[in-house]
């Protein structure tokens, strides 16, 4: 690109905060931990998880379309990211599968040998981003697909999210069924933003109408939806929950695309930075949210908010610091796009013969 989009950048570290305070928030819910702010944390738990992943899936859907198409042409560097993003899903599948196994009793799931031999059926958490994510990049890059009118393949992938949410739940984790149909109208509309960011995005009317509706949704349904560990869960309301999540998506999209172009100021950096990173954290930080839990109560932090600031912190640093290591050691590329590092290896052995 020419001219970066920081803004791209900026969500993508916005929306990588929002997941690992999320998983931070879901440890210490599902551990009993700080029980007399229960509430409190579900109301926080709720309102991320009502949005967080739709968002970073409209952004990877205008990420997608800006990076890998020109000329209304596929590049063939798409086929280097799906082999890339596989390789990745399977190395950290496994690596934090044997994680949960060895520190079962630190951990709030349990994950079995069993489970994974079964990531290409049954993806582990949180890792059921990058099999979907798989699966979009090959979908969207058919032909057929992309010349489809825009307008009628949105209607449909909005009608498949919201009723999505019917399929009975024992089927759910099976090729992340659910996750995989409710996200792609996500993925869709970033795609869409990117080929029409023109009428879309300064189109504040429309963009203030759908934030309002998710609102008046979320209030209308705070206390109508229970799962059985109690909470409150927006983004498990069916049909209702597309609504609540792209209002919310499209007005924070629009916010940062306003507020967070100007790379001089200290915000765009801050954010900008994490997002440079998006990747490295999601994959790893799991490991730390889980670890910074046992430690910090071991280490008596008594008060919820400063046991969250530092757990998050810390499940945010410890991933950028040791990526910069291994990008100081040049193992940067053999661990996070294996498949493009032996590509590279490859072509040199065969240009030195």
């Amino acid at each position: 690109m020419s001219k970066r989009n920081y803004y791209i950048d900026c969500l993508k570290g916005f929306g990588l905060l929002l997941v690992v305070i999320g998983h931070v928030f879901d440890g210490y819910i599902r551990s009993g931990m700080f029980a007399d702010s229960y509430s409190t944390m579900c109301v926080i738990y709720n309102i991320i998880y009502a949005f967080h992943m739709p968002l970073f899936f409209i952004i990877s859907g205008y990420v997608f379309r800006m990076a890998y198409f020109k000329d209304e042409q596929v590049k063939p560097s798409l086929n280097i990211q799906i082999k890339n993003t596989i390789a990745i899903y399977i190395i950290f599948s496994v690596l934090f599968g044997l994680f949960k196994i060895v520190c079962g009793k630190y951990t709030n799931s349990d994950v079995s040998f069993k489970d994974l031999l079964m990531i290409w059926l049954k993806p582990i958490a949180p890792y059921w981003y990058l099999y979907v994510l798989v699966f979009y990049y090959v979908f969207f890059s058919r032909k057929t697909v992309m010349k489809c009118p825009q307008n009628i393949m949105l209607a449909l992938l909005v009608a498949i999210s919201c009723v999505c949410g019917f399929i009975p739940k024992e089927y759910y984790s099976y090729f992340s069924i659910q996750h995989l149909l409710f996200s792609m109208a996500f993925f869709f509309i970033g795609i869409v933003i990117y080929d029409n960011k023109n009428k879309i995005m300064t189109n504040p009317g429309f963009i203030i109408s759908a934030f309002a509706l998710s609102v008046i949704l979320m209030i209308a349904f705070r206390r109508d939806v229970f799962v059985q560990s109690g909470k409150y869960e927006y983004n498990k309301i069916p049909v209702f929950n597309f609504f609540i999540a792209f209002g919310i998506s499209i007005i924070i999209f629009y916010l940062f695309k306003t507020f967070f172009s100007d790379e001089s100021k200290i915000r765009v950096k801050f954010f900008s930075f994490l997002g440079r990173y998006s990747l490295e954290v999601y994959v790893i930080h799991c490991v730390f949210t889980s670890g910074n839990r046992v430690v910090l109560s071991k280490l008596h932090i008594d008060n919820l908010w400063i046991s969250v600031a530092l757990n998050t912190v810390i499940s945010v640093a410890l991933p950028i610091l040791f990526s910069m290591m291994l990008k100081k050691i040049n193992m940067h590329q053999p661990v996070f796009k294996p498949v493009t590092y032996v590509k590279n290896k490859l072509s040199l052995q065969k240009d030195s013969i």
